[in-house]
């Protein structure tokens, strides 16, 4: 993020629900004092804001990789976490997750299917901030890799799908 400006970018994909909500976002509660816009062209939405405030609002963002750096949520932000924590959620498995459909053997050598999430990134921070969220929200998870949180348990799988839903 540069100083003063917050960008969300999407494929043509984008309804204008989801811009509208991506901007709210953006906006947060009290920006009163940022603009936004969106711009499209060749099928690309762009959402942007500009604030020379946003280093308050987000203080994780500054300058530097962002994996070797402290990130953690301010009390305000924590706040906010524990009244929302599925769109939380939502906008962490959007940006550095996936769902997808996983394979195992059972010992007699058939394969059987089930739905899975995974998480990826490399910041311990971020991925504590996930992992934390699904526990207050009683969902099961485990890490297979270091830097890696998979959902994969039935009712954790369809507990996610409510609120998750596909990439947009």
């Amino acid at each position: 993020m540069r100083h003063g400006a917050h960008q969300v970018a999407g494929d043509g994909g984008l309804r204008a629900a989801d811009v509208g909500h991506r901007r709210q976002l953006l906006l947060g509660w009290y920006l009163g004092a940022a603009r936004s816009r969106g711009r499209g062209g060749s099928g690309a939405v762009r959402v942007e804001a500009r604030w020379k405030h946003w280093p308050c609002v987000f203080p994780q963002h500054g300058p530097g990789r962002r994996h070797p750096r402290k990130i953690e949520l301010r009390e305000w932000q924590r706040e906010i976490v524990a009244k929302y924590p599925e769109q939380l959620l939502r906008g962490l498995f959007h940006s550095d997750g996936c769902r997808f459909v996983n394979w195992a053997s059972k010992p007699d050598g058939k394969r059987y299917f089930y739905v899975r999430y995974m998480y990826s990134n490399e910041s311990d921070d971020i991925r504590n901030t996930l992992t934390s969220t699904l526990d207050l929200l009683g969902i099961k998870w485990r890490q297979p890799r270091r830097n890696a949180i998979a959902v994969s348990r039935k009712e954790a799988v369809d507990a996610l799908d409510r609120f998750v839903g596909p990439k947009s």
